[in-house]
């Protein structure tokens, strides 16, 4: 009986693009250089590396980068706020610092979505900076992730008014908030809090004084530090 010729072997399957995301260049630079636009074949290949490495159980710190550059393109392209500009900045920022990347599952302190009017300005903008704390961010991050937590007309405000500046300080960045959402019968019900407010019986100064001077720079961001001590004097229990 004849020998019958060995099946052939089938050819080890090939390597899919998106398992392997590591020679792949953050999405915002080819869009950069293509002015903001990629064929479709290219942002399904990337939507699909990001796809795989959202389903690995774990990722690598060059993997939550690319994963990070790719969800504030795509946020960017969805507002018509792509540029060349930012995007060479934004990718070099994340490139630097690849620990200045949060992750919104893992906060201690989740600050509520602002949409312009909902919650309070007032209340939201301090709710922002107690989760600053509880979260231990950096004034960086705490700027760098601002307009996550903002939808709607405030989404619009920021993109328009503040993200054209070259801001480089929080107390900037809280100033411009201010300035825009608290009305004057905001600033004349802070104010009155601010001149009623005293030591409480029982109150330590060291839990006093955080809770004074939030709602001082509340009212004044830039409010001098020996104003502040100097009206914190005056606040003090006098035992």
């Amino acid at each position: 009986m004849a020998d019958q010729p060995e099946p052939k072997k089938a050819a080890p399957p090939r390597e899919s693009p998106a398992s392997n995301v590591t020679p792949m260049v953050y999405l915002s630079m080819p869009l950069a250089q293509n002015g903001g636009s990629l064929p479709p074949d290219a942002m399904s290949l990337y939507h699909s590396a990001v796809t795989s490495l959202l389903n690995k159980p774990s990722t690598s710190a060059s993997e939550k980068c690319f994963i990070k550059d790719y969800a504030a393109v795509m946020a960017q392209i969805t507002q018509g706020a792509f540029s060349k500009s930012t995007a060479s900045k934004e990718v070099l920022e994340i490139q630097r610092n690849p620990k200045n990347i949060i992750k919104l599952n893992e906060l201690v302190m989740k600050p509520e979505p602002f949409d312009g009017e909902r919650p309070r300005p007032r209340r939201w903008i301090s709710d922002y900076e107690e989760a600053m704390l509880a979260n231990g961010w950096s004034e960086e991050i705490a700027m760098k992730y601002f307009p996550t937590f903002l939808k709607g007309s405030a989404k619009d405000w920021y993109l328009t008014d503040v993200r054209p500046e070259p801001v480089t300080k929080w107390e900037h960045v809280k100033s411009l908030f201010i300035n825009n959402y608290l009305g004057e019968s905001d600033y004349q019900q802070l104010s009155l809090a601010i001149e009623a407010m005293r030591q409480r019986q029982g109150e330590s100064v060291s839990s006093f004084i955080p809770r004074a001077r939030r709602l001082m720079l509340l009212l004044t961001p830039d409010l001098p530090e020996r104003e502040q001590v100097q009206q914190l004097k005056l606040k003090l229990r006098h035992e």
